[in-house]
């Protein structure tokens, strides 16, 4: 996904690179603990997304 954002002030870009980090880490600590709640690998196949394909397939 690409957006264009017109941000003129050097405070609005720290201000959404900033939010954009957070929320980046926050996504990415939710699909890792989920990962590692999996149990089986049946499980981590229905967590990966329909788009990225497996080495084995």
């Amino acid at each position: 996904m690409r957006m264009t954002y017109n941000m003129k002030e050097a405070r609005q870009r720290t201000y959404l690179s900033q939010k954009m980090g957070r929320l980046w880490r926050i996504e990415k600590s939710q699909i890792v603990s989920k990962i590692q709640k999996a149990s089986s690998d049946e499980e981590l196949v229905k967590l990966k997304p329909s788009n990225v394909q497996s080495m084995g397939d």
